[in-house]
């Protein structure tokens, strides 16, 4: 029997060519999931990101899987473009969890038989998840936009911090671009400064790079310090857009000259905001979504 497609509700704006989890609030709070179509003996592809409100989002995705399970699937591959607790990878003190940890366990744990995902912060959480992780990386669209936006004579990239040099660097290399890196300190959870710019960026044009953009205070503080080095102008790409709290505001007042996400969360909050970009995953995540897939395949993912 063919596969078949399900997505929930941080999956809808990528309008797919599935089926949507039917999901009932009740006054009190709680929630009850439907599957409306049979599924038995067919491998069920259920996208759902742990996106803000994470929570909502992360029992909803528990209750699908289960009523997914319940009705004798062949497989249950999970398919969460935005993993929101990745970050939470460490711990902080004696008295912490590793929190994504926790998260991971409870989804591997939920009943889906492999998880894909899209540009992990943490690589290192694929060996914490108890079934296989596969990730599609980001790096076919990123070089798409630069190859399509960007002057590569004139701009350097630019690496915000230690995490993202990996990146950079790799993609300076396949575009024979400069790259530049920010030594950053990290002072509280809050206040965030850099400290020095390693690499030339007077009389360039900066693109800096990362995986996410959350608060935007350390891209804020990265594009103040290469403005301050002499560079012409700056310009973002990350992968992932949380954009929590004013950060959307603070942005768009900020000398940024442009920042550009994915889709990966819905951005329907960018609507009519000239400054912010967003490159469409509807077809990248569908290529994936639909093709038939056997577990030796998903090598391909990586």
């Amino acid at each position: 029997m063919r596969d078949i497609l399900y997505y929930g509700a941080t999956a809808k704006h990528l309008q797919l060519a599935g089926h949507p989890i039917e999901k009932t609030i009740f006054p009190d709070g709680e929630i009850s999931i439907r599957v409306a179509h049979s599924v038995e003996n067919r491998v069920v592809y259920y996208i759902q990101s742990t996106a803000s409100p994470v929570h909502d989002h992360l029992f909803e995705l528990l209750m699908t899987v289960a009523a997914l399970k319940q009705m004798r699937p062949k497989k249950i591959i999970l398919m969460m473009p935005y993993f929101g607790y990745s970050r939470q990878n460490r711990l902080e003190d004696g008295g912490s969890i590793v929190s994504a940890q926790v998260v991971a366990e409870l989804i591997g744990r939920s009943g889906i038989d492999a998880l894909v995902t899209l540009d992990l912060h943490a690589p290192e959480l694929v060996s914490v998840f108890p079934v296989p992780v596969y990730q599609i990386s980001p790096e076919r669209f990123l070089l798409e936009h630069i190859v399509a936006h960007v002057d590569r004579q004139s701009c350097v990239l630019v690496a915000p911090d230690k995490g993202a040099v990996a990146r950079v660097r790799r993609l300076g290399r396949l575009l024979n671009m400069g790259t530049v890196i920010l030594d950053k300190t990290r002072m509280g959870f809050h206040s965030v400064y850099t400290r020095h710019v390693v690499g030339a960026v007077s009389g360039k044009h900066c693109l800096i790079v990362d995986d996410m953009i959350d608060s935007g205070k350390t891209l804020i503080a990265a594009t103040e310090q290469v403005l301050k080095q002499g560079a012409i102008a700056v310009h973002a790409l990350a992968t992932h857009g949380v954009f929590s709290g004013h950060a959307i505001a603070n942005l768009a007042d900020s000398p940024l000259q442009s920042v550009t996400v994915s889709n990966s969360i819905d951005q329907a909050r960018l609507l009519g905001k000239a400054k912010f970009k967003v490159i469409d995953l509807q077809a990248l995540i569908s290529y994936y979504a639909k093709r038939e897939k056997k577990t030796a395949e998903y090598s391909v993912l990586s």
